[in-house]
């Protein structure tokens, strides 16, 4: 069995992985610094290219996708030609999961040579050596993470899939913050919903106490400012001590 060189691209110090691992959990409030996570990850390994993608294991069907850089139709060519039949997807859901594998361990050479998600799918993108993973996410789901080299580059090295490695819990976690995050998303939604059909006037502040909701009767009376007002964002109280309690106890509430 064929067997990776060694590599002397230099990986990350500390300094570089501590950005690499604070971008990464950033991206639990901004999802678009993932992308920026894989593509400093594909730097410095020496990959040309990088992708995350969520599938259903119940369907096989891809749920999300992340690519880097990757023209804006990536995605869409690659479902609608090459997904049902992925080698490599089919290996990473038979393999252990939770580490990275080499192109050889992924799929075999007469696959790599006659297998249309090989000599066509890579061929056009002009790819040559993949590295991949798998993470669980629970019982119906499940991540993969996928490194790639150009035609010509020397092939991924062990020291470079070990670095990957350390970095898969922190993406697991990350990802399991985004699933929270989700789900929270949704608890919020439901809640502003009923929220705008009660009785009552209904205001809903963040962490630095700037108004994020209120419903149709808060508006009004907020608009009306005669003893309660709106500023900035901010709810305000016309009578100083009033004002001054209600500071506190808005902020006891959040502590």
């Amino acid at each position: 069995m064929a067997t990776a060189p060694g590599s002397t691209h230099p990986l990350p110090n500390q300094y570089e992985l501590s950005a690499l691992l604070h971008r990464l959990y950033s991206s639990v409030t901004d999802p678009r610094e993932l992308n920026g996570f894989i593509g400093q990850c594909s730097q410095h390994i020496g990959a040309v290219s990088a992708a995350v993608a969520i599938s259903e294991i119940e369907t096989g069907r891809w749920r999300y996708f992340d690519f880097y850089p990757g023209p804006v139709d990536l995605a869409r060519v690659y479902e609608t030609h090459y997904a049902e039949e992925d080698p490599v997807k089919s290996a990473l859901l038979r393999l252990p999961p939770r580490r990275f594998y080499f192109s050889h361990e992924l799929c075999d050479e007469h696959t790599q040579r006659t297998h249309p998600y090989w000599v066509e799918w890579f061929a056009k993108l002009d790819y040559t050596d993949v590295c991949a993973a798998r993470i669980p996410l629970g019982a119906h789901y499940s991540c993969h993470i996928g490194f790639v080299r150009q035609t010509g580059a020397e092939r991924f090295a062990r020291r470079e899939l070990d670095f990957l490695d350390l970095l898969l819990p922190h993406l697991e976690q990350a990802l399991q913050m985004h699933a929270r995050m989700d789900r929270l998303k949704v608890m919020a939604d439901l809640a502003q919903e009923h929220l705008s059909q009660t009785g009552a006037g209904c205001v809903v502040l963040n962490g630095d106490g700037r108004v994020t909701f209120r419903n149709r009767i808060a508006q009004d009376l907020l608009r009306e400012g005669a003893v309660i007002n709106e500023l900035d964002g901010t709810i305000h109280l016309t009578e100083p001590r009033a004002e001054a309690r209600f500071r506190q106890l808005t902020k006891d509430c959040m502590l």
